[in-house]
């Protein structure tokens, strides 16, 4: 069974609205490609090993804080979306 914060949190649908806070314990590099794209999926607030934040605004991700090793800007610029 794949790995789901939907699964872990008890997720029902009349929940989707709401979004989850993810504390990522190593760089965002570091972890699968199914981690991060669940993460991309349930995530509202986003934050980094390295002490960053990232929150999810209106549709749209902004770094609120960057952390030691701007490790929020490089998850900012893997979230965006390609043109």
């Amino acid at each position: 069974m794949a790995f789901s914060f939907r699964m872990m949190i008890g997720y029902s649908p009349a929940m989707s609205d709401r979004r989850d806070l993810v504390i990522l314990a190593a760089p965002w590099a570091k972890h699968s490609d199914e981690f991060r794209a669940n993460v991309i999926s349930c995530a509202g607030e986003i934050r980094t090993a390295d002490g960053g934040l990232l929150k999810l605004e209106g549709g749209l991700w902004a770094v609120v804080a960057s952390g030691d090793r701007h490790e929020a800007d490089l998850v900012l610029n893997a979230l965006r979306k390609p043109n």
